[in-house]
């Protein structure tokens, strides 16, 4: 939960920046503190990398010859996220954990929050009425316009 939590904050950090790019220098602080706190943290370049590619083909796409400063700000956020990992007890070593993390066959059958829901067991239902709500209230929207970042 706290991986989503700072994954979504990130996110927040991320969308917000295209009209105020200082806001660009949140990620830092918010990567020191993911990395001290959870593994997860990789998944915090990863979005950036997302970011990057999705202003990047909204540019190509739409012919924007005004993208470059984004992009450029959005690849330093980048290498000053990489630079920032080191920041914890591990030191560098820690850019492999979430590597052999997911390499490793015992955590993948030990971590239950990897397997895939089972939708039969009653467990899992609250989850289906959520995941079946949103496409509703997605379905029902007005707004039309998606963007290539969202999805």
């Amino acid at each position: 939960m706290l991986s989503f939590l700072l994954a979504s904050l990130l996110l927040l950090i991320l969308e917000r920046s295209e009209r105020k790019p200082k806001l660009l220098w949140w990620a830092l602080p918010l990567t020191v503190l993911w990395v001290n706190l959870h593994a997860g943290f990789a998944i915090g370049p990863i979005l950036i990398v997302l970011f990057l590619a999705g202003e990047w083909v909204e540019g190509f796409l739409t012919a924007h010859t005004g993208r470059g400063g984004r992009l450029r700000a959005l690849a330093l956020t980048l290498a000053a996220t990489l630079l920032v990992v080191p920041l914890n007890p591990n030191g560098a070593k820690l850019f492999w954990y979430p590597v052999q993390t997911l390499l490793s066959k015992p955590m993948q059958e030990h971590i239950s929050e990897w397997a895939s829901p089972n939708l039969h067991s009653p467990d899992y239902w609250p989850f289906l009425l959520l995941a079946l709500a949103t496409l509703t209230v997605l379905g029902w929207s007005r707004t039309r316009r998606v963007r290539a970042i969202y999805f």
